[in-house]
């Protein structure tokens, strides 16, 4: 423990959350008649 915040797990995380809702939304979006039968 060096009681320091590194750049490279700063930026992966950041990649992660930036990436996720712009990828999800989209198959969400074509999916969104499954999700109805789904009854979601």
């Amino acid at each position: 423990m060096t009681n320091q915040i590194e750049a490279l797990p700063v930026l992966l995380v950041m990649i992660v959350f930036v990436w996720t809702p712009p990828h999800f939304w989209p198959l969400a979006i074509h999916r969104v008649e499954d999700f109805r039968r789904a009854d979601l």
